[in-house]
């Protein structure tokens, strides 16, 4: 199950900040920034996960397509773990899509489906609820 809260506005290309915390729940979950929102089922999304995990997918006329290489990564060196806060930092610039955590490049795509659309923040749970995601500081700027 999953959740997802824009903020009403269209962008092209951004640079999307944000920090979030896992403050509770299991650690198998994602959350994170979506970016060129058209509508529930047209949108790029970049994740985290308290497990370590990170990714970029995208939702193309309600279909699911990873854009990760293997289906995403891990990384616990970067990616801390609750309670520990993470900054996020995402590029949508033109086709060039990336995700960066704490100062760290984690990986970068290429995807030219979406041009503009809202931007905003995702939660997801999988197996158990009760994830609880404290998000801080979302900025929006020109890239």
């Amino acid at each position: 199950m999953y959740t997802w809260v824009g903020i009403n506005r269209t962008f092209s290309d951004v640079i999307i900040e944000v920090d979030a915390q896992q403050i509770g729940g299991p650690d198998y979950n994602e959350f994170g920034v979506t970016c060129r929102v058209k509508d529930e089922d047209n949108f790029y999304l970049f994740v985290v996960g308290g497990d370590g995990y990170y990714g970029i997918a995208k939702k193309i006329d309600n279909v699911w397509i990873d854009l990760s290489d293997s289906g995403g990564g891990f990384n616990k060196n970067v990616i801390k773990a609750k309670p520990i806060m993470n900054h996020l930092k995402v590029t949508c610039n033109y086709e060039e899509l990336t995700l960066e955590v704490n100062g760290s490049i984690l990986i970068e795509v290429s995807a030219p489906d979406l041009r503009s659309g809202d931007v905003g923040l995702y939660v997801a749970a999988f197996d158990e609820p009760g994830v609880e995601i404290l998000f801080d500081n979302f900025v929006v700027t020109k890239p």
